[in-house]
């Protein structure tokens, strides 16, 4: 038996897409975005050899993971910098210089 050329009816990717996909929205942040990145990068590659279901669903949840990455980077960024934004230019306030 010859093997089949090509790869269209293979869902490498796709699977691939998916898990990256699902570890982009469990791993919130901007690890998570790149993750999702990634998982839409292997989504919309499946999607060109062969259009399936796992990667219609990579795509999606890469694009939620990406979504929910940037939301919640954007929050701790906010959170971040408005706790720092109390202490003075100098430096920490002088109950707080250990040391001295």
């Amino acid at each position: 038996m010859k093997k089949e050329e090509g790869n269209s009816g293979r869902n490498d990717s796709g699977i691939v897409s998916v898990i990256f996909g699902i570890l982009s929205i469990i791993n919130v942040g901007l690890v998570g975005s790149v993750i999702g990145v990634v998982g839409l990068v292997f989504g919309i590659v499946q999607n060109k050899k062969h259009k399936n279901l796992w990667s219609q669903w990579g795509i999606i949840l890469s694009i939620i993971g990406i979504v929910v990455g940037v939301i919640v980077s954007y929050f701790i960024y906010q959170i971040v910098f408005q706790n720092f934004s109390q202490f003075p230019a100098e430096g920490l306030p002088a109950d707080l210089n250990l040391g001295q």
